[in-house]
């Protein structure tokens, strides 16, 4: 379930090299620096071709302090791109687009509740309703 995610609508790449593509998704979900780019790299090679990844093994590969990749991985969980496997990270589901389609379940789920304090807000919300509420905050 992701916790905070960041959306920025960007232009898709002209040129389809695995690159861009991968730039463009990070930069998409709010992971702008080259460190974040490549502990995702990391995470998600790991997770499809290995075993998931442990918070030394992204500082190793990142040149970074270990702190600091804790500090990412709690960012890809909370985005909803990675999870914990036992004392391992891993993306969140077999492939990217299925961890995509998992993303887009949970907003679904968000705004699904939002919608429905909207419509109790505004059934609710008369001037004198208002009026209250505002003199209780005082």
């Amino acid at each position: 379930m992701i916790n905070n995610l960041i959306i920025n609508s960007l232009e898709f790449p002209q040129l389809m090299e695995l690159k861009e593509i991968v730039t463009f998704f990070c930069q998409s979900i709010g992971l702008k620096k080259e460190v974040e780019i490549k502990a995702f790299i990391t995470i998600f090679v790991e997770s499809k071709y290995g075993k998931g990844v442990i918070p030394e093994e992204i500082a190793d590969k990142c040149g970074i302090k270990v702190k600091e990749s804790q500090n990412l991985l709690d960012k890809f969980m909370q985005t909803g791109i990675a999870r914990r496997s036992r004392d391992r990270y891993v993306i969140r589901e077999n492939s990217m687009s299925m961890t995509l389609d998992s993303i887009l379940d949970d907003i679904f789920l968000i705004s699904r509740n939002l919608k429905r304090a909207c419509v109790i807000i505004d059934r609710k919300a008369t001037k004198n309703a208002v009026g209250k509420l505002l003199d209780e905050w005082k």
